[in-house]
């Protein structure tokens, strides 16, 4: 805003769009879940962009990925709403509030990797197998459907096993940061705007 309370014509509006690909190319599961978002204005985003960056080496890109485990955000968010208790709110946890660990202390929590013991299940998702045809399968079809379901389900947990659980992501300009708690990398462009 300007000093007299209207639009300051040094800035610009701008909108920024973020894509998410589907998770596995090539496989029936498709989908990216955004946990959180969190939005802050010039107040956060000018001294962000302005000094962070340079502190930390890091190169003049204005997106970031935290990388911090136990990540405090995820902490912040569950202690922060009743009705959340542990994240991720399927599978087996990265982290669980604390009024959860008091009830429950035997539960296990990982970090931002499966463990090398997990288990396809712990993951919290899972194929549902429909027929597609008018009759029902022979004993042949069915076999190689389910030989053929066995086969995306180990190509499922292996591309789980080798990519992190969840990604922490700070998009920051001069004038705002945008902060992303999700499941894979998005691609982003400024889009549109005044």
């Amino acid at each position: 805003m300007g000093p007299d309370g209207g639009p300051d014509p040094r800035h610009r509006g701008r909108l920024l769009r973020l894509t998410w690909e589907s998770c596995w190319e090539g496989s029936i599961y498709h989908g990216n879940r955004i946990f959180a978002p969190e939005s802050y204005d010039e107040f956060y985003g000018g001294p962000y962009g302005t000094f962070h960056p340079t502190r930390q080496g890091l190169p003049p890109s204005f997106l970031y990925e935290v990388v911090s485990d136990p990540d405090p955000w995820i902490t912040e968010i569950l202690e922060e709403n009743d009705n959340t208790d542990t994240f991720p709110p399927y599978g087996m946890p990265v982290a669980v509030s604390e009024k959860l660990r008091a009830r429950e202390p035997q539960i296990e929590t990982t970090g931002r990797f499966f463990p090398e013991n997990a288990r396809p299940a712990d993951t919290g998702s899972h194929f549902d197998f429909i027929w597609p045809g008018p009759q029902p399968p022979t004993p042949e079809q069915w076999a190689e459907a389910q030989a053929q379901m066995k086969r995306l389900r180990e190509a499922q947990w292996q591309a789980q096993r080798s990519r992190p659980r969840y990604q922490h992501l700070l998009l920051a300009s001069g004038t705002h940061i945008l902060e992303v708690l999700c499941e894979d990398l998005p691609t982003w462009a400024w889009v549109g705007g005044s």
